[in-house]
């Protein structure tokens, strides 16, 4: 197994709630088991020289815990994640926290448990800037997302508002190339004009105020303005801005022409035990 520094000195940042979730969900055992596993992980990865990316113990874990800690399918996920990044560096690389176009077309909020995602969108400004900035930006949100643990844990429920869409953007976004490499990681409720579905699912609470009925009196986001600025001044932490500008830094990726046409698969197996 290969170690790094700091691998030791990795603390949780989840609350024992999330951190039961993972236990009861997730396969997630205790932390020298998952120690173990992260390091089992990283050791496959330095064996592949067709394969560059981070090793960090918290960039690991991520695949780790999205697969139930199967190793196999940790890799399996780790190999797609640069495999799509990789064919398409107009949209992975360069990503830039400060870009102005954040302020257009997203929102993003976080509540406790859960990241919550109202995304409103000016269609004509997304048709001036073209897919590919839309895409780079979007992707650079939800490499904030996942950043963050409680996401990884929890999920993220996006509630996007399309007034103003047009069949030449239905067009666009549902372009068979872009479906097939990005809009397969999401599924779509639709929902017409009532909001009242969407409350009933996200809750009022999670909703800019420019949203909720003027009667409603509970907890609250705030404004879209409001949310945006939260957005952007998380963005703009410097531990995110170090990673971010890292993992799209164009060091990281997946070499085709050297990938093995199969490869052994290497058990990982836990000791169980039972009463």
């Amino acid at each position: 197994m290969a170690s790094e520094a700091g691998d030791e000195n990795y603390v949780s940042p989840l609350d024992e709630a999330s951190q039961q979730k993972c236990r009861n969900e997730l396969n997630e055992r205790s932390p020298a088991d998952t120690l173990i596993a992260v390091q089992t992980l990283r050791q496959w990865v330095k064996e592949q020289d067709w394969l560059k990316t981070p090793t960090g113990y918290a960039f690991l874990l991520r695949f780790l815990r999205f697969r139930k800690f199967s190793q196999l399918e940790a890799r399996k996920a780790l190999e797609k994640f640069w495999t799509v990044r990789t064919g398409r560096p107009e949209w992975f690389t360069g990503g830039d926290p400060a870009d102005p176009v954040l302020n257009k077309i997203d929102l993003q909020s976080k509540t406790e448990g859960q990241a919550w995602t109202p995304a409103g969108m000016d269609m004509e400004y997304l048709k001036q800037i073209g897919m590919s900035k839309v895409y780079q930006v979007v992707t650079l949100v939800y490499d904030w997302l996942v950043w963050d643990e409680h996401v990884q844990i929890e999920g993220v429920v996006t509630v996007v508002d399309y007034d103003g869409l047009t069949m030449q953007l239905v067009t666009t976004f549902s372009n068979r190339e872009f479906k097939k490499e990005y809009m397969e990681y999401f599924q779509f409720h639709l929902h017409g004009k009532s909001l009242v579905k969407i409350f009933e699912e996200v809750g009022y609470e999670c909703m800019p105020d420019e949203y909720l009925p003027d009667d409603y009196e509970g907890p609250r986001l705030g404004t879209c303005a409001d949310i945006i600025d939260e957005m952007i001044e998380d963005l703009n932490k410097p531990e995110f801005i170090k990673y971010i500008r890292d993992l799209s830094s164009g060091k990281y990726g997946v070499d085709k022409s050297r990938v093995p046409a199969q490869t052994e698969v290497v058990g990982s197996f836990r000791k169980i035990s039972a009463d």
